[in-house]
């Protein structure tokens, strides 16, 4: 079923979750940009987005719940180079306060399926290349 919202002034009805697809993708566009031109301003424009996503649901009437992009582990001036211990422990702290890192305790191949697909996409998130591996084996090991 799709979600959908009556407009007011007219008689027609907006597909919310198109609306909302469509403006993700314009905010990772923005977020791309900021980190190629001014990555300083990167946070900031985060925040902004989030006001502009709040009143866009608000307005909607939508009571959806929506997780904004932050695209700073797939964009990188440094991706394909080594990056530092502590921008890679920057990474993983962002990552795990996402909920990203977990630990098996299941004895079911559901939930290990699940946990392996959980840690393939924490990989993909921190764009890791052969030689950060041992730098993340130090954090982990400080965790």
């Amino acid at each position: 079923m799709v979600n959908t919202i009556p407009l007011n002034r007219s008689k027609r009805q907006i597909d919310v979750d198109y609306v909302i697809k469509l403006l993700l993708e314009e905010l990772k566009s923005e977020q791309i940009n900021a980190l190629k031109y001014s990555p300083s301003d990167y946070d900031g424009l985060l925040q902004r987005q989030k006001v502009k996503m709040t009143k866009l649901l608000y307005e909607l009437g939508s009571e959806a719940i929506v997780d904004l992009p932050d695209v700073r582990a797939q964009v990188s001036d440094n991706l394909g180079s080594t990056r530092s211990y502590n921008v890679l422990f920057d990474m993983v702290l962002r990552a795990k306060s996402h909920g990203a890192f977990y630990q098996f305790k299941g004895k079911s191949l559901t939930s290990f399926t699940l946990f392996i697909s959980d840690c393939m996409t924490a990989i993909k998130q921190l764009a890791l290349t052969g030689d950060e591996i041992p730098m993340l084996d130090r954090i982990a090991g400080r965790q």
